[in-house]
């Protein structure tokens, strides 16, 4: 069971991801992925979690944190730190315990 610190975060984070604000973001989401899958070479192969992925998950990561679609280099940067987040927040890890 979590403890009250980790309910208070949950509830700081949780309205962004609720389904209402989801069903807010459904245009941008949609138009996220006909943007990649547009944008995947018709006849040759290629990795899916690199293409699609992690493209789509840190393009989401990046507008839900306030970052430019288009921060292209700062991606990764934003998916570590919402990882990061994620683990200290969520699952109420101890920072020292994130690598």
């Amino acid at each position: 069971m979590d403890g009250p610190t980790q309910v208070a975060h949950r509830k700081t984070v949780a309205p962004p991801l609720g389904p209402r604000n989801l069903k807010r973001l459904e245009p941008m989401i949609r138009e996220r992925v006909v943007h990649i899958l547009d944008g995947l070479p018709l006849d040759e192969k290629f990795d899916w979690v690199d293409r699609v992925s992690v493209e789509l998950t840190t393009s989401m990561l990046a507008s839900l944190f306030g970052f430019p679609f288009s921060a292209g280099a700062h991606i990764g940067l934003v998916a570590t730190l919402a990882v990061r987040f994620f683990l200290i927040v969520i699952q109420g890890r101890d920072l020292c315990s994130v690598t």
